[in-house]
């Protein structure tokens, strides 16, 4: 989530399925407390890295913001983030 007074510009958001299976995500971006959907239930291949946000379409993360990742089985993804602080 933002902190106080900063806006957060997210250049990319990166998912990786660390299992031999293909597994399904759900990215979410909730602003006020309302949940809207990045992406719902993306399949990702076996052993596959997949971009889900890429800096030719950042999203902004204002004060309160945050972006949650929802995987349907534990410990089968992982995500990797680039951002910049704007002020």
């Amino acid at each position: 989530a933002a902190a106080s007074g900063k806006c957060y510009k997210v250049n990319s958001l990166y998912v990786c399925n660390t299992t031999g299976a293909t597994k399904y995500v759900t990215i979410d971006l909730y602003r006020s407390s309302t949940a809207s959907r990045i992406t719902y239930q993306l399949p990702i291949p076996a052993n596959a890295t997949i971009p889900v946000i890429q800096k030719d379409a950042p999203i902004y993360l204002e004060e309160g913001d945050k972006i949650r990742a929802t995987s349907e089985a534990a410990s089968t993804h992982e995500a990797v983030v680039s951002y910049e602080v704007l002020t």
